[in-house]
Formats: C-alpha cells, structure tokens, sequence
C-alpha cells in the first residue's frame, strides 16, 4: 500500500490527476501477489493519463480471508473494452491479464464510450498464511 501511495504522487505530479488510494490490505501478501497488483495499478495508472483524459483515480484495495481485490476507476472518456486492444495497441491490457492469471485471479473491465472505466481484479489467498508487515 505504502508503494501505490507513492505511486499515486508521482502520477498526481506529472500528470496533474487526482489521484485517491483507499482502503488497506492489513498484513503483507505473498511477494508475487503485491507484485502483481503494484504491476497491474502501475499499468492501468498509465492507460488513464495515456488514454482516458480524467481528472481523478480511485484506486480501491481490500481484502478478505479468500482474496484480495483492487479497483482502479476513473472519470475519463471511457472506451469499449472489446476494442481497447485494435484502438490502441501496446500489450498492457494483454500483461495485465496474464499477470492476474498466472496467479489464478480475474481481471474485467466495465467502461463505455463517455462513462470513464473501471478495472477489477480478485486474487485468490488460497489459505496463505502472509508474514505480517514491518
């Protein structure tokens, strides 16, 4: 959390987006969990300021015995998420996707035309007992 704080502020500053981060994740995760979402905020973060023209990101974290979650949402332009990938290019969206599942989580996308986005994404915790934070 402390890292997407940081990251939030360096987007804020150059970009000049509002960005918010809420909510907490309580104990650490597994290395390659908090990699994955740090990854996956850091990526959608720079769709925003490439893509969305938005004043502000919310970037939601929470956590349950089961999973931990994380939501991005702006109030940009919005697009149609079938055609991200044709109208833009790059592999973001793609990378994003394969690092979710490569741990077994989900990642949609809810946006239309005029409606900003929103990016969801669940990781199971599958039981891990995580060490406790420092």
């Amino acid at each position: 959390v402390p890292a997407l704080h940081s990251l939030a502020r360096r987007i804020e500053q150059r970009a000049g987006i509002l960005v918010e981060v809420r909510g907490s994740l309580g104990e650490r995760l597994p290395e390659d969990i908090e990699t994955a979402i740090y990854r996956v905020v850091q990526e959608g973060l720079a769709n925003v300021v490439k893509h969305a023209g938005a004043s502000r990101v919310t970037v939601e974290l929470g956590r349950t015995p089961l999973e931990v979650t994380c939501r991005v949402r702006d109030d940009g332009r919005g697009f149609d998420p079938g055609l991200a990938e044709k109208l833009y290019g790059g592999m973001g969206l793609e990378g994003m996707q394969q690092r979710v599942s490569a741990l077994e989580g989900k990642m949609d996308i809810q946006s239309r035309p005029g409606a900003g986005a929103e990016l969801r994404v669940s990781i199971p915790l599958g039981g891990i007992e995580c060490p406790r934070a420092s």
